[in-house]
C-alpha cells in the first residue's frame, strides 16, 4: 500500500507543511503517483508561492513508522 508524502512551504515569510492525503493509502504505485499530481496541481492553484520539498508515493509502513519516531 502506498502513500502521498508533500513537503512544502508557502509564502514570502514560509511556513512549512507536511500535506497528508485523506484519501489513500493506494494499492498500486501509479494511482497513488496519480494522486500526488492531483494534489500538487490543487496546491499551486490555491496557493502561491509554494516551495516544495518532497513529493513522493512511500510505502504506507514508513508513514507510520515516522509518526511513531
Amino acid at each position: 500500500m502506498f502513500t502521498v508524502l508533500i513537503v512544502l512551504c508557502i509564502g514570502q515569510d514560509p511556513q512549512c507543511f507536511n500535506i497528508r492525503d485523506l484519501w489513500g493509502p493506494y494499492t498500486s504505485l501509479k494511482r497513488c503517483e496519480q494522486r500526488l499530481e492531483e494534489m500538487t496541481s490543487n496546491v499551486e492553484q490555491n496557493f502561491s508561492p509554494v516551495i516544495f520539498f518532497e513529493r513522493k508515493c512511500i510505502l504506507k509502513e514508513e508513514v507510520e513508522m515516522k509518526e511513531k519516531a
